[in-house]
C-alpha cells in the first residue's frame, strides 16, 4: 500500500506511463519492449519514490532514473553473454 493509502497508480502516473510507451499518432513504434519491462521500471520507480517518502513533484525523475537503471542492467546482462 502506498503512503497515501492507495494501491493503484494515480491518473498522473498512468498518463506518464502512456507518454513513455505510446509513440503517438503517425509515429512508427520503436522496437517492442521486452515482456515485463514496464512492470520492472514501475516497481523500481515506486521504490525510489517510497524512499523519498512519496513527496510529490519528482515522479518523472523517479521514472526516468528507474528506466535508466533497468536499461543499464539489461545492457550489462547482454555483455555477460
Amino acid at each position: 500500500m502506498r503512503a497515501d493509502g492507495r494501491d493503484a497508480p494515480t491518473d498522473e502516473e498512468k498518463a506518464m506511463l502512456k507518454l513513455l510507451t505510446d509513440p503517438g499518432p503517425g509515429q512508427p513504434a520503436s522496437r517492442p519492449a521486452p515482456p515485463g519491462r514496464e512492470q520492472c521500471v514501475a516497481e523500481a520507480a515506486y521504490g525510489l519514490s517510497q524512499r523519498r517518502g512519496f513527496a510529490p513533484g519528482r515522479e518523472m525523475e523517479d521514472w526516468l532514473l528507474a528506466e535508466s537503471q533497468f536499461m543499464d542492467a539489461q545492457a550489462g546482462a547482454s555483455f555477460k553473454g
